[in-house]
């Protein structure tokens, strides 16, 4: 891996698990009660990956409440895009989704906090590359 790519890698991404809750699905709201709980595995400025247990399409919008991330005081309410996942295992896949439109307060805080603690690896060690 070229310094660049380690330094990008350091600063984009936030390595940790973090709690996602789906609040809508295709503008549709969810039962408050019954929002889909899922369990995030990185977070960047312009997208998140989580691992969900039901069957998602590409191309869906979701509304998701993220919070619990490694350090971060605050709650994101966040409109996303789901643009692609793949085969974790039988029960489980995982998936991307690209963040559309996010409080330009919240994304400075994001990054903020991404620039601070982005690239831990041993934050979440389930996802470590060599």
């Amino acid at each position: 891996m070229s310094v660049s790519s380690r330094y990008k890698r350091k600063y984009d991404r936030l390595y940790a698990p973090f709690s996602i809750r789906i609040l809508t699905y295709n503008h549709e709201r969810l039962d408050p009660v019954c929002s889909t709980a899922a369990v995030g595995a990185n977070i960047s400025p312009n997208g998140i990956s989580f691992t969900y247990p039901n069957i998602l399409d590409r191309h869906d919008h979701i509304k998701v409440l993220i919070n619990n991330i490694n350090g971060f005081k605050k709650e994101l309410m966040v409109n996303a895009k789901i643009v692609w996942f793949e085969n974790r295992d039988v029960i489980s896949r995982r998936y991307g989704a690209r963040i559309v439109k996010i409080n330009p307060e919240d994304k400075y805080l994001l990054i903020k906090h991404i620039r601070n603690y982005g690239g831990r690896d041993e934050m979440f060690p389930g996802d470590k590359k060599n």
